[in-house]
């Protein structure tokens, strides 16, 4: 797979990777930490040429995820855009498909539950724009009775991160994906064991459902194929999968106020799409060795 350098970073974030290449001085796994960032040629070009024309988005209802995840097979590259759902919302659109050789689904699993333990870690996935990455119950996640989902399911993960050059403050309820409309009879046929999704609220408004944030991946031939879906902004949808009630209205009563528009989606959009493939490619070259070295043995 053809891979180009990344060499666009905006001074916040190039400050910040200074901050954090100090931070991480004389841990086990600081020769993990590489600001030479690597993504693949085919996902930059896909969403190079502009944002998806209205027509090929659409907002996050259940009933288009489940579309969506049924065709593995048409699953796109990397779009990137803004899904306008009228009265009901709007929201970026951002799809993207990885593939990782060498990665298999006990290898995500570990690494979703082990980066969180220390600022550091966090900070090798992404250099120059992941600050933090807490959780409400870190016991739970090296207690080894528990599983995967124990773990990681009712344990909000607070983040502090870079999209572009927006610093986010928000906190991920992850939780089982059948919980956020995805069919389970689609998803074993699909063989789609692993699951990172969840609900998002920025971190001093619990009260608004801003995002949905799907990884849903597999194990294939060679290593694992990743499937990413973010909707960030508002939706009234956003209510059922957050079980806030009118949490999703108050969310696009508030993105009308302020003004929000299709177009500061898409920049927002794009911020995402470049985001997720710098980390993910990241994510995806270093697992293999990281899970060797600190992985259950």
């Amino acid at each position: 797979m053809k891979s180009t350098l990344v060499t666009y970073f905006p001074p916040k974030v190039q400050k910040q990777l200074l901050e954090n290449q100090k931070n991480i001085q004389g841990k086990p796994y600081e020769k993990y930490f590489n600001p030479e960032m690597e993504v693949p040629v085919d996902l930059i070009k896909a969403i190079q040429f502009g944002p998806q024309a209205a027509e090929k988005t659409f907002p996050p209802t259940p009933e288009n995820l489940n579309r969506l995840y049924a065709d593995l097979d048409n699953f796109p590259n990397a779009y990137y855009g803004a899904a306008d759902d009228g009265e009901n919302g709007l929201t970026t659109f951002n799809i993207c498909r990885h593939f990782f050789p060498g990665v298999t689904v006990k290898m995500m699993q570990w690494w979703f539950t082990w980066h969180v333990l220390e600022k550091e870690r966090y900070s090798i996935w992404f250099p120059y724009a992941h600050l933090a990455n807490t959780v409400v119950y870190p016991e739970r996640m090296t207690n080894p009775d528990l599983s995967y989902e124990e773990k990681l399911y009712g344990n909000p993960n607070h983040i502090v991160e870079y999209i572009g050059n927006h610093l986010m403050d928000a906190v991920i309820h992850f939780t089982d994906p059948t919980q956020l409309g995805l069919d389970k009879a689609l998803l074993e046929k699909q063989n789609l064991t692993f699951s990172a999704s969840g609900w998002s609220h920025s971190y001093d408004t619990p009260e608004v459902p801003n995002a949905l944030m799907l990884h849903i991946g597999r194990d294939v031939e060679g290593g694992f194929e990743l499937y990413t879906c973010y909707f960030i902004g508002a939706h009234t949808v956003l209510s059922q999968y957050s079980g806030i009630s009118g949490g999703g209205e108050r969310g696009v009563a508030g993105m009308k106020s302020a003004g929000i528009t299709r177009e500061f989606m898409e920049d927002n959009s794009y911020e995402m799409a470049v985001h997720d493939i710098t980390e993910f490619t990241r994510l995806g070259s270093i697992l293999p060795q990281l899970y060797a070295e600190f992985g259950p043995k």
